[in-house]
């Protein structure tokens, strides 16, 4: 069996067993919950936009927190998650995240495209 079988049934495995104690401690999980549907954004200050506004606000936000999430995973976890948030148009190309190699943890912040090599600076 390849590697990329073994993790996927890993992965599945995981998903199953996550869902399982969501389940056990009582919390309600949204199968249909999409990230960038404008119903998600309840903020008084948006009200006044039309849908189509809300949806880029939405999109903007879920970009913004996918971002936000890729500066607290470790480097090896950050690359294919960061390349997940890609495949799905959450973030760009150029936002995936490149692990450096120059010691632990080093250069967990940067992030820059595979194909140009660009470091982005990221704020906190």
């Amino acid at each position: 069996m390849s590697d990329k079988n073994n993790n996927r049934q890993y992965t599945l495995k995981y998903a199953e067993k996550f869902q399982t104690t969501l389940t056990t401690v009582a919390i309600e999980i949204l199968d249909a919950f999409d990230p960038l549907d404008s119903k998600n954004i309840a903020d008084p200050k948006y009200k006044s936009l039309s849908d189509s506004e809300l949806e880029e606000v939405a999109a903007e936000l879920h970009s913004d927190r996918c971002l936000k999430a890729l500066k607290y995973l470790r480097p090896h976890v950050a690359v294919p998650v960061g390349h997940f948030f890609c495949d799905q148009d959450w973030i760009s190309k150029e936002d995936i995240p490149v692990h450096s190699v120059s010691g632990p943890g080093a250069g967990i912040h940067d992030f820059q495209s595979p194909s140009c090599r660009t470091s982005v600076a990221i704020s906190e």
